[in-house]
């Protein structure tokens, strides 16, 4: 609690002029807390991270959709604690050893606010192994761009020289990838993972 604006005068140290009418903009920082589970057990040390879809900059302007990572970590009873967070609009966004990346619906976070209670079900992850070749079996070090299992954010991969590259920590469903390298046409592909896909 306090005020949301502060004024101040600021005093220049070389010349000893103050300055006047300066206003110094306070926001009240948003929280959010939850618990991360997986099959009704409490999963600790998983990284909780944010993608802000919205927020305002210092001037009021709107930003381009960024990413923070590890702003918490769910403790030996699966409870974590985000604090400090700017308002906006955004997913939290989940990762732990063995299991899918997870990503919650859009979460609206106003000035000073706390969202609670947000309990996180964690799933077993899949595992997605690629080859990327030419017309005549020939290995293509292509960048691979991944789309969907339940993920709004696209996920980019380099193959190796050996024209292979792995995607890991992925939810079970339907996915889209698409192959680009230079020389080549651009190439895009939909399938349906299952469990442990290879």
């Amino acid at each position: 609690p306090g005020p949301d604006e502060a004024r101040g005068r600021l005093v220049s140290p070389e010349q000893g002029a103050s300055l006047s009418n300066i206003d110094l903009v306070l926001q009240r920082p948003a929280s959010i807390r939850g618990k991360i589970l997986a099959n009704k057990q409490s999963v600790s040390g998983a990284a909780i991270g944010l993608y802000y879809l919205h927020a305002d900059g210092v001037g009021g302007e709107a930003l381009a959709p960024f990413a923070l990572s590890q702003v918490a970590t769910s403790g030996s009873d699966g409870s974590f604690e985000a604090t400090d967070l700017a308002p906006g609009r955004l997913h939290v966004l989940v990762e732990a050893p063995g299991f899918a990346l997870y990503e919650t619906r859009q979460i609206a976070l106003r000035e000073g606010s706390e969202e609670r209670d947000l309990l996180i079900d964690l799933a077993p992850s899949t595992v997605l192994n690629l080859e990327v070749v030419d017309a005549s079996g020939n290995p293509v070090a292509a960048d691979v761009v991944l789309t969907g299992a339940g993920i709004s954010r696209a996920r980019r991969r380099k193959a190796d020289a050996l024209g292979t590259l792995q995607f890991d920590a992925l939810s079970p469903g339907e996915v889209t990838l698409e192959a680009r390298a230079p020389g080549f046409r651009r190439e895009r592909v939909t399938t349906t993972l299952r469990d442990r896909e290879s």
